[in-house]
This record gives C-alpha cells, structure tokens and sequence, in this order.
C-alpha cells in the first residue's frame, strides 16, 4: 500500500489522499494498527486511511484519531454480513431487493458508533453487484466499470468495455509480431 499510496500522492497536486489500511494490522490489534496508519501518513504521503470493516474496530478508530489521523470508515453490507442475515450477497442487485429492518437498524448503529469514535467520512457499503433506482447509494468500482481484470475475460456482465480482453488481444498481437520478428507498432 505504501508504493500505491506514495505513487497517487506524486500524482495529486489538491486532492485528498485516501489509503486503505491493508489487511492485518487492524486485526493484530490497536497498537499494530497505529503503527501501520502512521507509517502510511508519514511514508506514503496519506492524508487519511480507510479501514475496510471499522465498525467491529471503534476503539482503533478512536486510537487514529486521537493521533491527529483522519480515518475514511467503511462498514456495512458486505458478503458476510448478508448471509449472517439470510440474504445472498448479490440479492441487493435485483430490484427491488431490501435489506431486512434489523440489518437496516444495525448499519444505523454502526453509522452512530463511527461517527462517536470520530470517523472524518463514513462509506456505508450499501449496494451490492451493479447499480440502478432501486439503491439509495453505490460507489462503482472502476475496475470493475470497465471489466479490468482476467475474471472479464470471458464475462458476460455487461461493462462500459471489457479491458481485460482488449488488453489480452493486444499483448497477444504484440507477441505474435515478436515471434514474427515484424515491426512493432507503437
């Protein structure tokens, strides 16, 4: 994370940094997590860390913020949390589909403990696969808008392009020219 992170910071010039906190740290406990959190602000260049999963961790929460770190809190529907309450994960993209009251209830809590363990921005991971009307929020990958990476190979969701494919008939073209010692374009 941290060569990502510095990376898109040598790319901004006003933008705010946001680096998710990897795996690990944030489960070994709080002092690991501090850790990790300040060496990405310090080294990597991040102007707040997102941790995946905050709301089973406010008390790291707290220990960030206390340290003058701005903390990005993701929680909510994720596949795990779905089954938990009976619905399969990708139910969310049929329209129509609702989460149950005590799940819609529990994303309210766990929104109220974030926000009191003084979380700077809260991303409630509300939709599942897809987007439309029937979602009241949907932040949409875009790698996965644009079908970038080798599950797109052979896809048949429907994306603004299938990079995957394009970039795999490209480097196959490359490679036959240089087999073929032909000119290579470009």
């Amino acid at each position: 994370m941290l060569v990502v992170c510095k990376a898109v910071r040598r790319g901004t010039k006003r933008a705010l940094v946001s680096c998710d906190l990897p795996f690990g740290p944030l489960q070994e406990g709080i002092g690991s997590a501090l850790r990790a959190a300040i060496r990405i602000v310090k080294e990597g260049g991040a102007d707040m860390i997102k941790l995946d999963g905050a709301a089973d961790f406010p008390e790291a929460v707290r220990a960030l913020v206390r340290a003058g770190i701005p903390v990005f809190a993701q929680f909510g529907i994720t596949p795990q949390t779905a089954l938990k309450f009976g619905i399969p994960y990708g139910a969310q993209s049929a329209a129509g589909a609702q989460a149950p009251a005590e799940m819609t209830a529990q994303l309210v809590e766990e929104a109220k403990v974030l926000e009191a363990a003084g979380a700077s921005l809260l991303d409630p991971v509300i939709g599942g696969f897809g987007g439309g009307p029937w979602l009241d929020g949907r932040v949409r990958l875009v790698h996965t808008a644009i079908g970038y990476g080798e599950k797109w190979l052979d896809s048949k969701t429907e994306t603004y392009t299938n990079t995957a494919k394009a970039s795999l008939e490209a480097f196959s073209a490359l490679i036959a020219d240089v087999r073929a010692a032909r000119q290579i374009k470009g």
